[in-house]
This record gives structure tokens, C-alpha cells and sequence, in this order.
């Protein structure tokens, strides 16, 4: 039996291109060392830091726009512990910070997370939400959602301040397209928050990254924050939180869950400070090129998964000018390098030829494979119609949602897809 995605699965897909956004405690991180200051105890830092005096999330998203993003993901509560939103649950959150209380002072709203919805909407993206609920460096809380047996809080009274959060979260704002549970969730019965019934009451359609596996639009984590997808990868998987990179992130045809891969991956270098997720003003030279991030839409999106790229706000609460500048710059250049992509539907009974009126330049052809019923396609070769002849230029395994072929002619006549096993 072939695993099938919902249509939660399949709009998802059709995005292609997502962000995801940072802003912590940790973006406020006077140098390198300070962010890790033991006086403040490991990772975290004090409140009183919190001050994005010029906070637009506008600006955020009119960014996401012009890079080509249909979806972005924000993030609520990294592992600092600290809310962007006024949490009733816990003091620790952006209303107790300097930038809030002067916001509620002067009548505004400190609700980042729905500063966040309101822009998306203008914007016309897809919003998403991440909340860590395995780490919270407040409570002591370093990994998989496990209370330090010195800590303040007990392991019950933990779960159910993150049940308590994730419930505003989910209940107060709308609908969400995507929910991320970085590394998963520590389950009900090894101590930790009892999420699927709040999840399935409040966002039954929202896709989730790592999420409970009772949760049926689930996805999984590609395996690695390159921002490249392996050459074969598959939708399906065994389901298990386990089993997320199962084969290296590539998944299995014959696996009995369709849980796909979600690419996600820094806008800079990953060997920068918190892995390239936050913003720090030492890591500000090591932007990723234009070239090298149209790589990465090739290598993900190209394979058949949507790419999700970092943003890290900065410490006035802007995407930085060299930022807005590589998400534009990268946009344009993926926009022009498309311009002249072909598109053809493969059946996995019937391959596909298109024949095109008279040759032409086509840089690209896009392969596409109806998985309603699940990815049949399990084996195929590519050519195209150059000079007269037909000359193989691409074979793979998997073809999915979407495959992208870099067609290596000035000119083609066609294109044939040749299925050898579907």
C-alpha cells in the first residue's frame, strides 16, 4: 500500500518556499561570550535585555514577499523560555521586558505573535508557528522536555505550563497553516505535556513538523540545515518520531506514513553564532550568496520539498539592510532563472513527451507527479529533444510533488520522460 498525503500535505507542497523567523533574548547578546555568561546560567540571559526598540513586522514579511515565500513560521518561544506574547501561564514573557512595558504604557499592543498574523495577512502569507517545548533554559530545561531533578519547577508542573501556553497559542490567534515541535515532543506518558488533544481541538488541519505522531499532516526533518534535500527522497516514512531520518532523511517508498521532508536551513552560515538562526553583529559578513541559496531551491524544492529559510531579526527588531537586500536579490534571481522553465505532467503508467512548436531555450524543465493517491514513480529517465535527437539528460528514483532538471542545451524541441518502474 503506496502512503497518501491529505490535503493539508498537498497545499503545503504547492508553497515551495517558506521563512522562518528568529527573535529571542539571545538576539540581544552583547558579544559571543556574553551570550553564554554563566552568571545568567547556560544559554539564557536576563529580560531586562529584550529591547527591539524598532520592531516592524511589516518589514518581516514585506521581506518574506519579495524573496518568494508563501509561508513563514514564527517563532513564539525558542529555548530561552521567553513569550512573544503576553502569556497569562508565565511571567516570562514580552510584556515584562523594557520594549513592552513601554508599549503598554503608551497604549499599544506587545503581542508579537499576533503583530506577526496581522502582517502576514497583509502580505498574504501562510502563518506558522513554532514553540519549543523541549527546552527552556528559564526552568532549566536543556533537552527533550526533561525537568533537572534541582530544578524550580517539578516535570508535572512543567508539562503543564507548556500545555497552558500552547493552548493560547493555538486557541486565541486562528487557524495555522504549520506548527513546529522542534525535536519532537517528550509524550504523556514519560512526563510530558499532553498536546494531541489541544492540537486536534484548536488546529486539526495545521501541518506539523516533528509533530505527536497521532497527528496525521505531519512532516518530518530532513536530516540536515544545508538546505539540501538528498538526490532520492520520498515522502513516506515509518511515522515514528524515530524514524524521521530514516535512510538519512530520505524516507522509504514502502513505508506505511506520509510524513515529507521539510528542508530547513539558515539565510547564513551555519558554523555562525546559534548555529545561524539568530542574528549577531560577528556573523553579519557570512550572508549566504545569491548563487548558493538558488542552489539550495534546486537541491530542496527541485527534489520535490519546500525550502525553509531563516530569518534572524535583529536587535532593533528589523531584518537587516544586507538581509532585505539577499532575500530580494535572491527572489529576482530565482524569478529570471524560471522565466522560461517547462512544465510537464508524468504518469507513472505513461511517462510524458511534449513536443514544443519550434525549439526554444528552456533552462529547466519541472517534473511533476500527480501524488493525490501517494508517489507511484519509483524509477525514470529524462531526455530532451536537441539537434534532431533524443538525448538522456536526467535518471532518478524519485519524482514526487515536483522534480526540477537543469536542461544542459541552448535549445530543445522536447521533452520525453521514460518511466521504468511505477
Amino acid at each position: 500500500m503506496i502512503a497518501k498525503p491529505t490535503k493539508h500535505h498537498l497545499k503545503w507542497h504547492a508553497q515551495e518556499i517558506g521563512v522562518i523567523i528568529h527573535l529571542d533574548l539571545w538576539t540581544f547578546a552583547r558579544s559571543l561570550e556574553h551570550a553564554s555568561n554563566p552568571s545568567y546560567g547556560v544559554g539564557t540571559l536576563p529580560l531586562k535585555v529584550f529591547d527591539p526598540a524598532e520592531l516592524n513586522t511589516d518589514q518581516w514579511l514585506e521581506a518574506a514577499a519579495a524573496l518568494g515565500a508563501k509561508y513563514a513560521v514564527f517563532v513564539a518561544s525558542h529555548g530561552s523560555g521567553l513569550a512573544m506574547w503576553p502569556s497569562a501561564a508565565d511571567e516570562n514573557h514580552v510584556g515584562n521586558t523594557p520594549w513592552g512595558k513601554r508599549r503598554t504604557v503608551a497604549g499599544l499592543s506587545c503581542d508579537i505573535v499576533q503583530m506577526f498574523r496581522d502582517s502576514c495577512a497583509k502580505y498574504g502569507i501562510l502563518p506558522g508557528l513554532y514553540y519549543n517545548t523541549n527546552i527552556n533554559y528559564a526552568y532549566g530545561v536543556k533537552e527533550s522536555g526533561k525537568v533537572p531533578a534541582d530544578g524550580c519547577l517539578t516535570q508535572e508542573r512543567y508539562a503543564r505550563l507548556v500545555e497552558k501556553q500552547v493552548e493560547e497559542l493555538w486557541s486565541g490567534y486562528g487557524e495555522w497553516f504549520e506548527i513546529w515541535f522542534d525535536g519532537g515532543v517528550l509524550p504523556p506518558e514519560k512526563g510530558g505535556p499532553d498536546l494531541v488533544p489541544i492540537l486536534e481541538k484548536y488546529q486539526p488541519n495545521a501541518v506539523c513538523f516533528q509533530g505527536p505522531p497521532e497527528h496525521k499532516n505531519n512532516l518530518r526533518w530532513v536530516g540536515t540545515e544545508s538546505g539540501r534535500a538528498p538526490f532520492d527522497c520520498w515522502g513516506a516514512c515509518d511515522g515514528a518520531q524515530s524514524g524521521w531520518q530514516q535512510n538519512g532523511g530520505a524516507g522509504d517508498p514502502d513505508s506505511p506514513i506520509y510524513a515529507p521532508a521539510e528542508c530547513d536551513f539558515p539565510n547564513r552560515r551555519n558554523n555562525t553564532f546559534q548555529g545561524g538562526w539568530f542574528w549577531h553583529p560577528e556573523s553579519a559578513a557570512e550572508l549566504l550568496p545569491t548563487e548558493h541559496l538558488f542552489d539550495c531551491y534546486l537541491q530542496t524544492v527541485g527534489r520535490g520539498f519546500p525550502m525553509l529559510l531563516g530569518m534572524p531579526i535583529d536587535n532593533r527588531g528589523l531584518l537587516s539592510d544586507a538581509e532585505m537586500r539577499q532575500f530580494a536579490s535572491f527572489g529576482a534571481y530565482r524569478a529570471a532563472q524560471m522565466e522560461d522553465a517547462l512544465f510537464v505532467q508524468v504518469s507513472a503508467e505513461r511517462g510524458a513527451e511534449v513536443f514544443l512548436s519550434e525549439p526554444k531555450q528552456v533552462a529547466y524543465a519541472v517534473l511533476q507527479e500527480d501524488i493525490t493517491d501517494g508517489a507511484k514513480i519509483r524509477g525514470y529517465t529524462t531526455a530532451v529533444l536537441a539537434d534532431g535527437e533524443w538525448k538522456d539528460i536526467f535518471s532518478a528514483n524519485s519524482l514526487g510533488f515536483k522534480r526540477i532538471i537543469k536542461v544542459p542545451y541552448a535549445s530543445i524541441s522536447g521533452v520525453r520522460v521514460s518511466v521504468s518502474q511505477g
